[in-house]
């Protein structure tokens, strides 16, 4: 987490104590990285993924890629991605950056038990 902050600050993107703008703009970024990563997840990979499941003879495969699972992947993948962004919304305030990583990690665990949840439910 320190790398990308080291990298934010030294490129000059962010200053060692950024202003609120700066820091609005940057969760701006975020979310809307979020946002993008959600969107090509569950169209584009996920169509790419259910097209391939849907050529093969076996039924556990279009199971496997359901809408529900691909989502709950695209979920899983935005909690890491603004997990491993997020410090840099809280640089210069030590105690915001540790409130923020039990935010996200609390954020991927139920964004994981969701994956496991689906997947056990999809072969319901």
């Amino acid at each position: 987490m320190s790398n990308i902050i080291e990298i934010a600050t030294q490129s000059g993107w962010l200053s060692a104590e950024p202003t609120a703008l700066e820091r609005i703009t940057t969760t701006a970024i975020i979310s809307a990285i979020g946002i993008i990563v959600y969107l090509f997840c569950t169209k584009i990979i996920g169509r790419i993924l259910e097209k391939f499941a849907n050529s093969t003879s076996a039924k556990w495969d279009d199971h496997l890629v359901s809408t529900n699972m691909i989502k709950a992947l695209s979920t899983l993948a935005v909690a890491i991605i603004c997990f491993s962004l997020a410090p840099l919304i809280a640089i210069g305030s030590p105690g915001s950056i540790n409130l923020i990583n039990q935010a996200g990690e609390i954020t991927i665990l139920f964004a994981g038990i969701r994956v496991v949840n689906t997947f056990i439910t999809s072969f319901y």
